[in-house]
């Protein structure tokens, strides 16, 4: 399921669907898993600003921003039962508190909460919520690190980008591909190479004004012919999309096609796409690699 599912998902919103996995995963197991931590996790504080008679920040501690002294004494007012003393803690222990926020060898969330906080925020939810009134920018780091231990394995919070072909095995005469782009990517290359390799003639042309007649024909004359069809930038003409949903309906309906018929189409994401159209397709995202990793793989695939 979750690798089904990230063949449509682009690369920021893949760990999203791991974390969802794993909290589900401990919802199930834990009788005692407290919802209400989660909740605050995902929103932090909800009145912020609006804190009468809250400890004040410690004086002339400017590593403790507003926002995050907002978040801790709201984090105490929402969820009391755990976490009723510690803007109490903090004050009192700021030498190592900074010295937490601060450490780099280990990070902060790798590395022990000062005094008894570590044990009060044993189990990792409730440590991944300290960390997140604090260190915001640690926090996707913290969720890999739950997702890792929660599901046992690095299959979760590794990158694995799809492949053309592995898409092509789920598709059919009458069930499309739909590329979602993102900025700076390209799938006509990766297309047509696949085509060769499947020596099997393709025809594409770019959608936009003024095409949309020329489109509905290509699409019923490629499907007689058994051809390839690549409709790009589909985004540029989505009044026409629900037209060549019906156009494709009836090519099925009268069997005018044949079997070695692919329609493939590329669009950047766009709410005006025909929900019933996406429904009956197979969706992939198409992203350009990113890191010294992925370049190197992407190279050393198109040198082969």
């Amino acid at each position: 399921m979750y690798q089904a599912t990230c063949k449509t998902l682009f690369e920021r919103h893949k760990l999203l669907l791991s974390f969802q996995l794993a909290i589900k995963l401990e919802m199930m197991k834990n009788p005692n898993f407290d919802y209400e931590e989660y909740l605050f996790f995902l929103r932090g504080g909800m009145n912020l600003g609006d804190n009468k008679g809250a400890m004040p920040k410690p004086a002339g501690q400017d590593w403790i921003t507003d926002v995050a002294w907002n978040h801790l004494t709201e984090l105490e007012n929402q969820l009391p039962k755990s976490f009723n003393t510690i803007t109490q803690a903090i004050t009192l222990n700021v030498r190592e508190w900074k010295g937490w926020f601060s450490s780099k060898r280990p990070v902060p969330e790798d590395n022990q909460l000062p005094g008894e906080w570590e044990t009060k925020c044993e189990e990792p939810l409730k440590k991944m919520i300290v960390l997140r009134c604090f260190r915001p920018d640690r926090v996707n780091f913290a969720i890999r690190n739950y997702v890792k231990k929660m599901l046992k394995d690095d299959e979760f919070i590794r990158s694995k980008a799809t492949t053309f072909g592995d898409i092509f095995l789920d598709s059919g005469p009458i069930k499309p591909i739909i590329v979602i782009l993102s900025p700076g990517a390209d799938p006509t290359e990766a297309i047509y190479k696949l085509a060769e390799e499947r020596d099997q003639e393709i025809r594409s042309i770019s959608l936009g004004k003024g095409q949309e007649k020329k489109a509905v024909n290509f699409l019923t004359e490629n499907a007689a012919d058994g051809t390839w069809c690549f409709l790009s930038n589909c985004h540029l003409s989505a009044s026409l999309l629900p037209e060549l949903e019906a156009t494709l309906d009836e090519i099925h309906v009268n069997k005018a096609y044949k079997d070695s018929f692919r329609l493939i189409m590329s669009a950047a994401p766009s709410d005006e796409f025909p929900i019933s159209l996406l429904q009956k397709s197979v969706k992939m995202t198409l992203e350009p690699p990113r890191g010294i990793k992925a370049n190197m793989i992407r190279l050393y695939k198109n040198m082969g």
